[in-house]
C-alpha cells in the first residue's frame, strides 16, 4: 500500500511605519508625512510518502525418499494461497483423503488421497490353541504381509499390545522375546512367515485371552497424534491344562 500526504503552507509578514513631522522656519511651516511599508513571506510545500507491504514465501517439500505430491495452488484474495492435494504417494505421515467437516459433512472432497506407501497386514494360521500342557509353549504361525500401494519394500514394527496382556505372557519370535518391538523388513507384495511362541511366566495362569500382536508403521503409530495410526492387529488365545510335575521312577533293588 502506498500513502502520500502533501502539506502546503504560506507564511506572510509585514511592517508599516507611518509618521508625521511638522516644523517652522522663518515663519514658514512645514509638514512631512513619512510612510514605509515592508512585506515578506514564504511559501512551502512538503510531500511525504509511506510505502507498506506484506510479503511471504513458501516452499513445498517432502522429507521421505519415496514421497511425491502434486499440489494445486489457488489465489483467493486475502485468503491466498490455498493448497489442495491432487495426487501423490506419501508416508510418515500418510496423507489420506480429506472431506468437509462442517459444510455438508462428508459430501465434498477437500484433499485427494495419496497412494499409501506403508500398508501392513498380519495374520495367524490358528488364533486359539487349547489343551496345552502347563509349562509347554503354545506355538503359532504368523504371516506378515506388505501391501504397499507403490510396491515399496518397507521395514515394519512387530509389537505386543500391552493392554491385552495383563498376565504378562512371554511372546517370542524366532526364539527371541518381543519386548519393545521387533523391526522386520517385508518386501513389497510378499508375505514373511514367523514362528511365534507364547510361554507362561506364571504356571498358575492357565488362560490367556485375545492378546494383540501389532504390525505397524515405524513412524505413524502414535494414537495421541493427529494422524491416523497405520497398523494391523491380530489376536491370539491360549489355554493350558494343569499337569503334574515330572515323575521320576527309581528302580528298587531287593
Amino acid at each position: 500500500n502506498d500513502t502520500t500526504k502533501t502539506r502546503d503552507w504560506t507564511i506572510k509578514g509585514g511592517l508599516v511605519v507611518d509618521d508625521l513631522w511638522g516644523f517652522e522656519v522663518n515663519g514658514f511651516g512645514f509638514n512631512i508625512h513619512f510612510t514605509d511599508e515592508t512585506f515578506g513571506g514564504e511559501h512551502h510545500t512538503q510531500d511525504s510518502t509511506w510505502v507498506s507491504s506484506n510479503t511471504f514465501s513458501y516452499t513445498l517439500a517432502e522429507d521421505g525418499d519415496d514421497d511425491a505430491i502434486s499440489v494445486d495452488v489457488f489465489n483467493y484474495g486475502t485468503f491466498s494461497p490455498i493448497f489442495r492435494t491432487r495426487a501423490g504417494q506419501t508416508c510418515c505421515p500418510y496423507e489420506g483423503k480429506v472431506v468437509t467437516k462442517y459444510y455438508e459433512p462428508g459430501k465434498h472432497t477437500i484433499m485427494e488421497a495419496t497412494m499409501q506407501i506403508e500398508k501392513p497386514k498380519i495374520f495367524v494360521d490358528i488364533n486359539e490353541l487349547t489343551d496345552i500342557p502347563t509349562g509347554s509353549p503354545a506355538n503359532y504361525t504368523l504371516r506378515l504381509t506388505n501391501q504397499s500401494e507403490i510396491d515399496e519394500d518397507v521395514y515394519y514394527r512387530l509389537l505386543v499390545d500391552d493392554e491385552t496382556n495383563p498376565d504378562g505372557a512371554n511372546l517370542m519370535i524366532d526364539g527371541m522375546p518381543i519386548t519393545d518391538s521387533r523391526v522386520i523388513k517385508i518386501p513389497a507384495g510378499t508375505t514373511v512367515t514367523k514362528a511365534l511362541q507364547l510361554v507362561q511366566t506364571n504356571l498358575s495362569v492357565l488362560d490367556y485371552e485375545n492378546i494383540g500382536l501389532v504390525l505397524a508403521s515405524q513412524c505413524q503409530f502414535d494414537p495421541t497424534s493427529t494422524w491416523d495410526v497405520i497398523a494391523d492387529t491380530v489376536k491370539i488365545s491360549a489355554h493350558f491344562t494343569p499337569s503334574s510335575s515330572p515323575v521320576t521312577l527309581v528302580p528298587q533293588t531287593c
